[in-house]
């Protein structure tokens, strides 16, 4: 039987026999279990925590508890309280100094040595929340100029051996180093020994780079192992390893996790890697956070999933249904972690605006396996912006959707444009056949392909079964745009990029869906076109319209509902789904487009 299994049969019999006694607050963290909702509290910089540095004894509670109580009324359950920013603490600790990002000053304690680590558990569990103490294990100084500030007691101070200068200018503890390995033990086993936590988190922070500067420690220690990089991994993998010991020795019902980057390796430099192609933790940060899933290591993983849907180098959808396999068969819970602070000052047009792509996320994480809730980056995001806050507490307080919204959205041609702001005219588009869905779903922020956006407008033009003569070099033969491509080709209503190719499969820009919309128009004789040029000339960006362009953006500007977003007409951006659907239903309802 494997230690996790072990753990979990002595949390069973704990719980029965608590049930039996009787006491009410495990009670209500044990339902808590169902369905994580939490949120990172960052005090690096007080980006969260305090509202700024101070040792006011009282404005350190009084923030705390505005905060806890905005958590409480946003309706989550759990909080991952940021303990150590650096090589520093925001409790009192024999290991660490105070935090400058508390006080102002490192090693400066607030007024009467108030702890706020002690202060917010205390207030916490007084309204059924959760603390985890998040820790960064490695990161020594927040900014170079923190190099020259630290408290002659900080252990960085007292043991320079134990450090790395990176090229960020940064100080480092160096994982190799064994003393490293024992001051990161000893810093948790001081807090689990003092503090009535529920869980000790680490973050995603471990080697910074893979030129960071440890020649001589690896030449001191890594003889026994074949690369630098195994040793380096192997660094990491002890320190996981002995973190969950240590936790479950003190108390088998603490949780210990990691939220580690969202990509542990791609497809392409490992075949058990995601299908991505972006930035990956275990070969830039040496973090083997899908081993410590498989050996049980943790008792959560929280990747940092800062992705949307359909982003073409690591797609969210992709990227969690990754992460629900990783997990299937272990003891390991499944949270993602959720990217609030993209929706701070995002514009109306951005998928992130409102909290809608978060919302449509968590949506999305309901429907896959092994997902047991969320947690958010960060906590200033909801108090940042009025839309979030009120999205998040309707989210959480919300287990499903009132009767009449559930009617109407069953009445909806697709089950994932519900609250979307665009969708009157996706409907509209559905309605008359015009706009197809992916198994009930519309995809309404998917962008659109070249080749898809030729059979929407065909269909719009009501051109649709038809065939052509030739083709381009680059359209199968077998693909079912083929006909319709063979005839806008014929027709002119679509040119090629060079050498006969179109490159269907590619995702059409605004400007491109522009110009082969004006085609289709001036081929059925339904432009009479006396609109000049300059007419483009009043976006700000029109220096970014291709000179194929222009004429087509000024007509459609004139003559149509067409006009940019503050002053932009973005004309190399790319077009999505819903935005395509929205500019032909304007044409067609405009009168436009033939009947």
């Amino acid at each position: 039987m494997s230690k996790k299994r072990i753990v979990s049969c002595i949390m069973l019999f704990s719980i029965v026999l608590i049930l039996l006694i009787g006491t009410s607050r495990f009670n209500d963290l044990s339902a808590q279990e169902k369905e994580m909702k939490a949120v990172w509290i960052s005090t690096a910089w007080a980006l969260d925590y305090p509202d700024a540095a101070t040792t006011d004894e009282e404005k350190l509670k009084s923030d705390a508890v505005k905060m806890l109580d905005n958590i409480m009324d946003m309706g989550f359950n759990t909080i991952f309280f940021q303990v150590r920013p650096s090589s520093d603490a925001f409790y009192d600790s024999d290991v660490f100094p105070w935090s400058r990002f508390l006080t102002g000053t490192q090693g400066k304690a607030p007024e009467n040595n108030f702890d706020p680590l002690k202060f917010i558990i205390e207030e916490s569990h007084k309204r059924n929340i959760e603390v985890h103490a998040w820790v960064n294990p490695y990161r020594v100084t927040a900014s170079a100029a923190d190099n020259n500030n630290l408290s002659p007691y900080n252990p960085a101070v007292l043991h320079p051996e134990l450090t790395v200068l990176y090229t960020d200018g940064k100080l480092y503890y160096n994982p190799g180093e064994p003393g490293v390995h024992n001051l990161i033990i000893d810093g948790v086993k001081e807090i689990l020994d003092k503090y009535d936590v529920d869980g000790i988190h680490l973050d995603d922070y471990f080697y910074p780079a893979k030129d960071f500067d440890d020649e001589e420690t690896y030449a001191m220690y890594g003889g026994q192992y074949s690369s630098k990089d195994q040793w380096r991994r192997d660094n990491i993998n002890k320190l996981i390893k002995e973190l969950d010991e240590v936790v479950h020795n003190k108390d088998p019902k603490i949780a210990f996790g990691v939220s580690p980057f969202g990509i542990w390796a791609n497809k392409n430099s490992n075949p058990l890697g995601s299908d991505t192609s972006g930035w990956e933790t275990y070969i830039s940060q040496y973090a083997d956070s899908r081993m410590w899933v498989k050996e049980e290591y943790v008792d959560y993983i929280i990747p940092q999933l800062y992705f949307y849907r359909g982003y073409k180098i690591a797609d969210y959808e992709t990227l969690i249904n990754w992460w629900s396999n990783v997990v299937e068969g272990t003891n390991v819970k499944l949270y993602i972690g959720q990217a609030a602070y993209l929706a701070v000052g995002a514009k109306s047009d951005s998928l992130w605006y409102g909290g809608k792509e978060l919302r449509e996320q968590l949506n999305l994480n309901k429907t896959i396996k092994n997902i047991n809730g969320y947690c958010m980056f960060r906590y200033k995001s909801f108090i940042d912006n009025n839309d979030l806050y009120s999205a998040m507490k309707t989210i959480n307080n919300t287990n499903n959707e009132t009767e009449t919204n559930k009617i109407e959205e069953e009445n909806l041609h697709f089950t994932d444009i519900y609250d979307h702001p665009l969708k009157e005219y996706i409907e509209y588009m559905a309605e008359k056949g015009i706009v197809l869905g992916y198994n009930g779903k519309y995809k309404p922020d998917k962008n659109i392909k070249r080749a898809d956006f030729v059979l929407m407008l065909m269909r719009a033009l009501k051109m649709e079964n038809t065939s052509g003569i030739g083709n381009f070099d680059d359209v199968p033969k077998d693909a079912y745009y083929y006909d319709e491509l063979s005839y806008a080709k014929e027709a002119g209503l679509i040119y090629g990029s060079g050498s006969n190719l179109f490159s269907p499969e590619e995702e059409i820009t605004r400007q491109d869906m522009i110009v082969m919309t004006y085609r289709a128009l001036n081929m059925l004789n339904i432009i009479n076109d006396q609109t000049g040029e300059d007419v483009a000339n009043k976006y700000i960006d029109c220096d970014e319209i291709s000179d194929y362009a222009f004429q087509p953006i000024a007509y459609f500007t004139e003559n149509a509902d067409l006009s940019g977003y503050k002053g932009k007409i973005r004309p190399l951006n790319l077009s999505n789904r819903a935005e395509t659907a929205t500019f032909l239903a304007k044409l067609i309802q405009s009168g436009m487009f033939p009947d």
